[in-house]
């Protein structure tokens, strides 16, 4: 829809995630993956562009407007993660375990019923008719491989996020922070101390949707990044009714 509205897009699959490769010498840690973005860039010749990260990918979109300035003209953030609490969750907890987590993380990464029952939590009980079989199945497949056990492991024990609450004042880019109101994964207050800290930050709350927006509210998700886009300084116009709310 975004390349529809006029848009060059390119869609990274992170090292280790959906179908790249999951390489065993790679250590999945959040600064590792910008610099992997930042070198991707300059592979096939992209100085600098407007830079959109959702959850995990938010984590990483931020670090590299913190490490690598230059390459981002303007920052898009998506139900975030800018701290460690993620952690606490009492499955991360027993994937740090060495041992413990090898065990367990085939059984979830494979198990339909998981990811299901993960979906009823991440989207907005409004949206819940998008959980189909197909959807549960594009989620699945490309886990179902001993080398995504493995950078899915790496990925939460070398997971450190705090850096980007701390450092979120230096972010000087342009900032639109998109959130759904009823995200259990990432809270909304999460989305409060960004806009509080990243100084040219516009915060947009929508109503009825939980932690993936680009796939439960479409339409306004792709009217909101094509509005910031398109301004020179991403400028935002509360027009977008009762459906969303703007933080200036």
């Amino acid at each position: 829809m975004l390349a529809h509205a006029g848009f060059h897009i390119i869609a990274i699959d992170l090292v280790g995630f959906g179908f790249s490769e999951k390489p065993r010498w790679f250590d999945y840690s959040i600064d590792s993956q910008a610099r992997m973005v930042s070198r991707f860039m300059d592979r096939i010749g992209i100085g600098r562009a407007v830079v959109v990260g959702s959850s995990y990918g938010g984590a990483v979109a931020s670090t590299l407007a913190l490490d690598y300035g230059e390459r981002v003209e303007k920052l898009v953030l998506v139900n975030a993660v800018c701290n460690d609490h993620v952690k606490n969750h009492p499955i991360l907890r027993l994937c740090s375990v060495p041992g413990v987590g090898e065990v367990i993380a085939p059984f979830l990464a494979d198990t339909r019923a998981f990811h299901r029952h993960r979906m009823h939590k991440t989207l907005s009980r409004a949206n819940h008719g998008l959980i189909t079989k197909e959807r549960v199945d594009a989620v699945v497949r490309p886990l179902a491989a001993a080398d995504a056990h493995h950078s899915l492991l790496a990925t939460s024990r070398n997971w450190h996020a705090n850096r980007i609450t701390y450092d979120a004042h230096l972010i000087n880019q342009p900032a639109l922070l998109i959130w759904g109101e009823d995200d259990k994964v990432i809270p909304v207050n999460d989305g409060y101390t960004l806009h509080e800290r990243i100084l040219h930050s516009r915060l947009v709350i929508i109503k009825n949707c939980g932690h993936v927006p680009m796939e439960e509210k479409s339409d306004l998700f792709v009217e909101l990044v094509t509005e910031f886009s398109r301004d020179r300084k991403g400028r935002m116009t509360d027009t977008h009714g009762d459906a969303a709310r703007i933080e200036n």
